[in-house]
């Protein structure tokens, strides 16, 4: 990786980061019997000043709803060939193809869904990401979407779209600055 702000640091399998971070996957589904090369923290001090001020704008917007949550950490399963280009660039919606919830970049609560979108390397090792994302007000995802919905009778965007209203699984986002990278996990 260029770029002194970029840093990917290796945690100790011992360390309670790393335990901690590897109960998050496990918790949600990797599946059993993974065997796990490498957890990363991950540090790009300047995809962080842009998710921090979107994460502020969203904070600020939502100020009197407080059963909303602005971030969640959710997991994004990805190629070894696309792992320098996230954590170098952030997560780019160019990038993305038509999904069943619109054209943007897809996010899930549960590992063992990232898991599938995860694809093995030539050596077998898989790569999936744990991300803060900035999630707030969301609406109801379609093929056809292609940018943030606006709220009827508003120019206010929502902040995502999901699959699902009443209990999302999936959260997509259109602005490359709602989401973070914050851990890396390399397994098989």
């Amino acid at each position: 990786m260029n770029g002194s702000d970029v840093k990917q640091v290796p945690l100790q399998p011992l360390s309670v980061e790393y335990t901690q971070t590897l109960s998050m996957f496990n918790a949600c589904g990797l599946p059993g019997g993974s065997t796990i090369y490498k957890i990363s923290r991950l540090q790009n001090s300047t995809l962080y000043k842009q998710f921090h001020v979107q994460r502020s704008k969203v904070e600020r917007k939502l100020r009197g709803s407080p059963n909303i949550k602005v971030i969640r950490r959710l997991f994004h399963g990805t190629s070894e060939d696309s792992v320098n280009s996230i954590l170098t660039n952030g997560f780019d919606r160019s990038h993305a193809g038509n999904g069943a919830y619109g054209r943007g970049v897809y996010f899930a609560t549960k590992s063992s869904y990232s898991h599938d979108y995860a694809i093995p390397a030539a050596n077998g090792h898989r790569y999936m990401f744990l991300v803060d994302v900035v999630t707030g007000e969301y609406w109801q995802g379609r093929r056809d979407t292609t940018a943030i919905p606006i709220k009827a009778g508003s120019n206010e965007a929502y902040d995502c779209v999901v699959d699902i209203m009443a209990a999302p699984n999936i959260f997509v986002v259109f602005k490359d600055s709602s989401a973070y990278a914050l851990y890396l996990l390399e397994y098989s």
